[in-house]
């Protein structure tokens, strides 16, 4: 009895998973396909002859324009997701932080999870390099929670199903348990 004293409030100070934002890489395959549409656009410009070289639709730089915007809004959406959203892990409840102008900070109760799964499509797993972690709940707001564009979605996976795993094995040993009260009442 002593001994199981001692190892709970070690696994409650343990925090292995103290939270991550949202990686750039999770961006990486989209900057890729811009940059290469963006170099077909400019050699095609090149090569192809101008039947209307005074109107502005046909002038080479307008084949550029569009692949250059998209190449730095892909950019500047990724540095945003960055910077403006956060996950954590604490004590019993998973905080989801997101927005700048508007915050929407989402917790979670480690009890409202159901499931934990990790997903990574092919492009995320072989040039992004980055995972999801999904979580199935019994919220009834957002039944389904994805924790997107995480580089150690592997840590962060195994982190909240470990917690998880240690609240339904204390609320076991607790239902099995009785309540003073119930004692007193026999």
């Amino acid at each position: 009895m002593e001994n199981n004293e001692q190892n709970h409030p070690q696994e409650k100070e343990k925090t292995p998973w103290t939270g991550e934002r949202f990686s750039t890489r999770a961006f990486r395959f989209r900057t890729i396909v811009w940059g290469l549409i963006l170099i077909a656009c400019a050699v095609l410009a090149a090569f192809v002859k101008q039947p209307f070289p005074e109107r502005a639709l046909c002038h080479w730089g307008t084949w550029l324009v569009v692949p250059i915007i998209m190449l730095i809004f892909t950019r500047i959406h990724a540095v945003w997701k960055k910077y403006f959203t956060r996950y954590e892990l604490k004590g019993d409840s998973l905080i989801c932080e997101k927005g700048i102008f508007s915050k929407k900070i989402d917790t979670l109760l480690i009890q409202q999870i159901k499931e934990v799964e990790m997903v990574q499509n092919l492009v995320d797993r072989f040039i992004n390099k980055v995972g999801t972690v999904k979580l199935t709940t019994s919220d009834v707001t957002d039944p389904v929670l994805e924790l997107r564009g995480l580089e150690h979605f592997d840590a962060a996976f195994n982190t909240i199903n470990e917690q998880r795993k240690l609240f339904t094995r204390r609320r076991g040993v607790m239902s099995f348990g009785t309540s003073p009260v119930e004692e007193q009442s026999h």
